[in-house]
């Protein structure tokens, strides 16, 4: 089965260490990823948890690896989406999340990469197996 990539890019006026804590800081994602709090031991190797907020445990704990661990710039880590037994036999392999960093004057660019997604499209949450699909959506500053 072909699976599908999903390609994130927007422009944060930040600073690339301000942006690195909201994409690894428990306390920080919790105010932008919808009350989901990550956990992460920043090294190759290092376990990545995301967990979710009283009230949203159907989602699940998703657990994953992390694979590459560059501070400030880039972090490559493994994403478990604990799919319902129905939607697991559609994957072969857990998806990779990459999320890389480039600053750019005042702003700093967020690249997000999710790879290895199922084919398979919910038209009514817009989302690909997991990963919502925001394109167009305003970021403000971290």
């Amino acid at each position: 089965m072909k699976k599908a990539t999903f390609v994130y890019t927007t422009f944060i006026r930040t600073t690339p260490e301000k942006l690195w804590e909201a994409l690894t800081s428990g306390d920080f994602s919790e105010k932008y990823w919808f009350g989901f709090r990550v956990e992460v031991e920043l090294k190759a190797g290092g376990a990545i948890r995301i967990l979710p907020p009283k009230g949203m445990e159907e989602h699940g704990d998703h657990a994953g690896t992390v694979l590459a661990c560059e501070p400030y710039r880039k972090l490559v880590y493994t994403w478990n989406p604990k799919d319902k037994p129905e939607l697991a036999r559609e994957r072969d392999s857990l998806s990779r999340v990459t999320c890389e960093t480039t600053p750019m004057g005042a702003l700093v660019k967020l690249r997000l990469l999710h790879e290895n997604l199922r084919r398979r499209t919910s038209r009514r949450t817009r989302t690909r197996s997991g990963a919502s699909t925001t394109a167009g959506r305003r970021s403000s500053a971290v």
